[in-house]
């Protein structure tokens, strides 16, 4: 059987300085390609046809899109913004101006913020964050804990119908049986809980630093919530707000 058909190949072009908006400051990028190549056995050929460009956060690992011609230059070495910004986005404040300045009265009065920039800026972190979630709950995933459970699933299987089966030889069948159904139950469960681990562990550390300084109410960010749902957005329904409110309460 041959495999063989495109894949997704990253290649890094190097380091820029750009304004994070989760971070909500002046970061280090790393500028990504993005193209499609042929593969063969799962070996590509080349870096493939262009499909676009990321930059990706180094502070917050957050994937954002990117247009490397709006750069003076790409530094090969990874380096603080300071010292990026002036070699390789010289007119950045020109360019996020508006959104520097909005960033900086939120610090100063964030009262002063007019209601539909405190809407947008509350709703920003769902819609940047919202594509990780997607691609996390796109097909099934298990997580450390879920594959432990698997795995002791199957040693279960094996082990406690040989233990018990000679000193319950007439429950043999009952035996295997409820081991199937005790580690089908335990898989299930942990895969439940699997999806509240990710928003934990993967989500609430990118976001809640993003909402932190707007100060949400419970209501506001119920109907943020809302919204995503309403867009078909998983991070509407796969975030809960007890979860969320947990996160910026600690």
């Amino acid at each position: 059987m041959i495999i063989w058909g495109t894949k997704r190949v990253v290649s890094s072009l190097g380091f820029v300085a750009d304004f994070c908006p989760l971070c909500r400051e002046v970061r280090t990028f790393e500028v990504k390609r993005i193209g499609m190549a042929g593969h063969l056995y799962f070996v590509s050929f080349g870096k493939g046809k262009l499909a676009g460009y990321l930059r990706t956060c180094r502070t917050c690992g957050t994937d954002l899109n990117a247009a490397p011609d709006q750069y003076a230059s790409v530094s090969r070495k990874r380096l603080e913004p300071q010292e990026l910004q002036p070699i390789t986005f010289p007119n950045l404040h020109q360019v996020h101006g508006e959104r520097l300045a909005i960033e900086k009265s939120l610090r100063s009065s964030p009262a002063k913020l007019s209601a539909a920039d405190r809407l947008a800026l509350l709703k920003e972190p769902f819609i940047l964050l919202s594509p990780k979630v997607e691609e996390r709950f796109a097909s099934t995933h298990f997580d450390g804990p879920t594959g432990l459970t698997l795995l002791a699933g199957l040693a279960g299987l094996i082990v406690i119908p040989a233990l018990l089966s000679p000193m319950l030889p007439s429950y043999a069948s009952e035996v295997v049986l409820a081991c199937i159904a005790a580690a089908v139950l335990a898989v299930g469960v942990q895969m439940f809980l699997s999806s509240e681990r990710f928003m934990r562990k993967r989500l609430l550390p990118v976001l809640v630093p993003a909402l932190t300084p707007l100060k949400p109410t419970p209501q506001e960010l119920e109907s943020v919530l809302k919204d995503m749902k309403a867009l078909g957005r998983r991070i509407g329904s796969k975030l809960k707000l007890q979860t969320l409110l947990a996160g910026l309460q600690g």
